[in-house]
């Protein structure tokens, strides 16, 4: 008895025995992918010996061993919660207090797992989640996760009904688009909640902020914030360049600041406003 050898990081093992021929241990010939063992309740642990499954001695678990293609996958990525727990506090402790936090999980978390790592910063009090597209976040809503979820590209308006179905916040970049959401949203009889995004230097997605055409941004904003259906929770916009020019950060920011401005002279506030990434706090 002992722990397997060549086990993979976050392997857990029960009783086990080289000798294949011991009842405790027996091969696996069950043609279901991991995910499927994973919803029987099936403890899944990737690793480098031939595939089999035993029993934990109190029967509780079943553990399958599947072997990976070490011809063609010889490398993998070790995550460590606790690690993420401390980068999440030593963030926190950078903003004031109030300030709400939200995890990026975009791109399957950069790698690291979409699913455990929004769960565990879900678990640390995270305030919202980010993703890319709405795959991600109905991904995460699929595995359980409750926190609020924001989708910073675009969806398809007619998409709108998923967005309303799974409690997902949609970034909203210009007045067409806030229009044909409200289109789509009200024929579901449900209430969208959208983040007003602004584009004030990063040339991506968002009304247009600059110098030229702040007087314009806000007169649309605030049609966009006012049609059915739509709930503008949260307005923000994203700095391109935080870890390097201090000049044009500033610059981006002052402009976030003169459209608030504008806005709130038209009568409209936001619950959440948001501009800094990682390198901005």
């Amino acid at each position: 008895d002992g722990n397997p050898p060549h086990l993979l990081p976050g392997a857990r093992a029960g009783t086990w025995s080289r000798n294949r021929d011991d009842p405790v241990v027996r091969p696996s010939h069950q043609k279901l992918t991991a995910r499927e063992l994973r919803s029987e309740g099936t403890t899944v642990v990737r690793c480098v010996f031939s595939s089999f499954s035993f029993n934990t001695k109190d029967n509780r678990e079943r553990i399958v061993f599947q072997k990976m293609d070490t011809q063609t996958m010889r490398t993998w990525a070790e995550v460590s919660l606790d690690r993420l727990a401390h980068n999440y506090h030593a963030l926190r402790g950078l903003t004031p207090y109030g300030t709400k936090f939200m995890g990026l999980v975009k791109a399957d978390a950069y790698g690291h797992g979409a699913v455990p790592i929004a769960q565990k910063l879900e678990e640390l009090g995270a305030d919202y989640l980010g993703v890319a597209c709405l795959a991600e976040a109905v991904e995460l809503r699929q595995a359980g996760v409750q926190t609020p979820i924001l989708i910073l590209g675009g969806t398809p308006a007619a998409y709108a009904a998923e967005l309303v179905r799974y409690h997902i916040t949609q970034a909203c970049y210009d007045l067409d688009y806030a229009k044909a959401l409200s289109a789509q949203v009200q024929e579901t009889g449900g209430t969208l909640t959208v983040h007003i995004q602004c584009d004030t230097g990063m040339s991506r997605l968002g009304f247009l902020c600059h110098e030229d055409t702040m007087e314009q941004a806000a007169q649309e904003i605030a049609q966009a914030v006012e049609l059915p259906g739509l709930h503008a929770e949260g307005i923000f916009t994203h700095f391109s360049d935080a870890d390097g020019s201090e000049e044009y950060t500033m610059l981006q920011f002052d402009r976030f600041l003169d459209i608030l401005q504008r806005v709130q002279t038209l009568g409209h506030t936001f619950a959440i406003r948001h501009c800094a990434n990682s390198a901005a706090t």
